[in-house]
């Protein structure tokens, strides 16, 4: 009975995910993909080819903000299966159901139902859509939440073979994406918060951190070996050109608490656990709505949202807002001073620390912004609300898992559809245009660049190439980087006419009548993988309502301006 109970949320999990083989390459796919096929050539150098993935052509080492471990997974079974979509995406599922083991080993650590737990997390818009996608973000949770939980159990246990295997899923979790090894600083602060802190204890935390590092570091030595330079410094670099330290003032912070209340557990739910007494509650709930509602009166005014715009970023933001309170309310207020601490005081303030450890440094103007890189956030948060909820409303968790599961469904049909697009466009509209790979350059990446690159196009080098007369251009608006076109040349009624304008000739995508939510539309401010969006506009929500076109494509027959614009 225990095992039955162990793996029917596997089930589930699966369930839910088989919908979404067939979607579409979507977003930094490519990019992934472009390594893994070039490892089946040099499996001992995966960077050591050069890529146009952000206009122009360039080492790879140099534009990778992560390591290839995930590249090489993906390696294998295109070397063994093929390169189909359904064929990766059901490759990718094993990390689902290691975060879903992972979780309930947490929930049942820290006193909620593993099930509710484990389900709660993948029914998170967040969750639910990056597993769809074939980047490494699933596969380096799947390593951070089973390096924290193999770690509290050998911890909690003294057993030092839990310690080693923590260790190497912290450097399998570095090794999909630099930031997951952050995991060693949560173990940290589980042991210090863990009593009694014996010599032993130390002994195998140093243990798990070693492997964890080891790991870490034949990484570093065979990248320093390969390219001169340890590969994540050279990363670190990357990320540097890509931050700006205004962004901070600039709707950063926003945007992380719009994604986090949008993304995470059904905004509503949120209103059930802001910490505090009633009448406590009710006053912080009131602050929460304010600061909302001010920020959205200045998107309307100064960004243009609409009034359904404005308004889905206040609930956005007051459940980002109480979610952190969630994080930082009772713990910091009243739990940090309690003496003495009690175990359930100890464990809220680890779960507690741990989500301030990863918010902190969302807010900063680090890199860019994007609901995939607050995904470790998710796992305290749920764990803290489910804590929350079992002392009030225990009979309302049904209803908030089955409400949670249904927009993360929603946001993932949505972004398939957005994936959707490019490859029905490059397969069943490309050939209608009668371009010639030998005359024709494109613009635009994300999965558009994957599929017209499968087809025999190259992408516009926009820094070494000059369109000659008689040459054309195929623009996707929305994937950047691409040249730019002005939004006034455009029209946005939704169509499927193609129209010619002063030598250029623009398609229309239209909308899906029956799903009008969207992850990435410029024009309603939504972009669920980036803050920024084409024109420099502020795309605050992680997914917004709007009936516009799903993306306008346009075929240039002039030559096309020298000036880049992207998000």
């Amino acid at each position: 009975m225990r095992n039955a109970k162990a793996w029917w949320p596997l089930g589930v999990a699966l369930l839910a995910y088989l919908p979404f083989l067939s979607q579409a390459y979507h977003i930094d796919d490519t990019f992934f993909l472009a390594i893994a096929e070039h490892i089946r050539t040099d499996w001992t150098h995966p960077y050591g080819f050069s890529y146009n993935w952000l206009g122009t052509v360039q080492p790879t080492s140099l534009i990778s903000a992560n390591s290839p471990l995930f590249s090489y997974w993906l390696a294998g079974v295109i070397a063994v299966a093929g390169r189909a979509e359904w064929v990766l995406h059901l490759a990718c599922f094993p990390f689902v159901a290691a975060v879903v083991v992972a979780m309930q080993w947490l929930g049942r650590r820290f006193h909620v139902s593993p099930a509710a737990a484990a389900l709660l997390l993948i029914a998170t818009p967040a969750i639910m859509v990056s597993s769809h996608t074939c980047m490494p973000d699933l596969a380096s949770l799947a390593g951070y939440l089973l390096a924290l939980a193999w770690f509290i159990h050998g911890y909690d246990r003294e057993r030092w073979p839990w310690m080693v295997a923590a260790g190497v899923a912290a450097g399998f979790s570095a090794l999909c994406r630099y930031p997951g090894l952050g995991v060693l600083v949560i173990w940290g602060l589980y042991a210090l918060l863990q009593p009694p802190r014996t010599a032993r204890r130390v002994g195998l935390g140093v243990l798990a951190g070693l492997v964890a590092l080891g790991v870490f570091g034949a990484w570093c030595a065979i990248s320093y070996a390969q390219y001169g330079e340890a590969h994540p410094a050279t990363a670190a670099r990357f990320i540097a050109l890509w931050s700006d330290p205004m962004d901070a003032f600039g709707g950063r912070i926003f945007t992380t608490l719009a994604y986090l209340g949008g993304a995470t557990i059904v905004p509503p739910a949120f209103a059930a656990v802001l910490p505090g007494h009633r009448s406590r509650a009710r006053w912080l709930n009131l602050g929460c709505l304010v600061v909302a509602g001010a920020v959205a009166a200045l998107l309307m005014l100064v960004w243009h949202y609409t009034l359904s715009q404005g308004l889905l970023a206040a609930l956005f933001i007051w459940a980002g807002l109480a979610a952190v309170a969630l994080l930082a309310g009772r713990p910091l207020m009243r739990d940090v001073w309690a003496r003495p601490w009690t175990a359930q005081t100890r464990d809220q303030l680890f779960l507690a620390a741990w989500g301030l450890f990863v918010l902190v440094p969302l807010c900063l103007p680090i890199y860019f912004p994007a609901v995939r890189r607050m995904l470790p956030l998710v796992a305290p948060i749920v764990l803290l609300f489910l804590r929350r909820l079992q002392t009030r409303r225990s009979r309302a968790v049904p209803m908030i898992l089955v409400a949670t599961a249904l927009l993360g469904l929603v946001v993932s049909a949505a972004d398939m559809a957005q994936a959707n697009v490019y490859r029905h466009f490059v397969e069943e509209k490309v050939p209608t245009l009668g371009l010639s790979p030998e005359r024709t350059r494109f613009a635009g990446h994300w999965g558009f660049q994957y599929y017209m690159e499968r087809a025999g196009f190259r992408p516009l080098d926009q820094f070494r190439e000059t369109v000659q007369p008689g040459e054309l251009v195929l623009l996707a608006y929305q994937p950047w980087p691409q040249v730019t076109v002005a939004l006034d040349d455009i029209p946005l009624v939704p169509g499927t006419r193609m129209t010619s304008r002063d030598g250029a000739t623009v398609i229309l995508v239209p909308p899906i009548p029956w799903l009008p939510i969207r992850t990435v539309s410029w024009i309603s401010h939504a972009h669920f993988y980036s803050n920024r969006h084409v024109g420099r506009s502020l795309a605050l929500l992680p997914y917004s309502v709007s009936r516009a076109p799903l993306d306008v494509f346009v075929l240039n027959r002039a030559k096309p301006p020298n000036s880049l614009e992207g998000s």
